[in-house]
């Protein structure tokens, strides 16, 4: 596969990182926030929601890490045949199928928000928080779905078979 369209793609996921990391994520925890401070320990699927976002944004947090200071680079690295140790290859194959269970569980665990978050009933000042948070997070399923397409119905197959034909090249 050209490496133009590859090196386009990697930009195009970094660009989603920033969008999840810096925008997203941050908006809707603090729009958790103002709720559960406002509406206090009356809703508990507020603080189901909440605690279940929480742990959501830590896990994407940490994969978006993992993908930045690990895999993308090494994923340049060995498209543009700048890797040839076995080691490191073979780290990158585990780590493409580690990331495919967890961009599965991301789209659930953010639809079982999205759940909790309909389930609940606000004052009346806090129904235009309500919508917004919902919107946020289908807006994040939906970059997460496109980000997971990106990743394994392109990149993730040619960084596979360039995977593969170097470690047949080096045995």
């Amino acid at each position: 596969m050209e490496h133009k369209l590859l090196d386009h793609i990697l930009k195009l996921i970094n660009a989603e990182h920033k969008q999840l990391c810096k925008k997203d994520l941050p908006r809707i925890g603090s729009i958790f926030d103002t709720l559960i401070n406002d509406e206090g320990g009356n809703e508990p699927d507020l603080m189901d929601a909440a605690q279940l976002f929480d742990e959501l944004k830590t896990e994407i947090e940490i994969h978006v890490l993992e993908e930045d200071q690990f895999l993308l680079p090494l994923t340049k690295q060995i498209l543009h045949d700048d890797v040839h140790e076995a080691h490191d290859i073979q780290s990158v194959q585990k780590t493409i199928h580690s990331f495919s269970h967890q961009h599965d569980h991301f789209d659930r665990k953010c639809e079982r928000v999205i759940e909790l978050l309909n389930s609940i009933h606000l004052h009346d000042d806090h129904s235009l928080d309500k919508v917004e948070l919902v919107d946020l997070l289908s807006d994040v399923k939906l970059l997460l779905a496109r980000h997971h397409e990106k990743e394994h119905h392109i990149l993730f197959p040619a960084l596979n078979e360039r995977c593969q034909e170097l470690l047949q090249a080096s045995t």
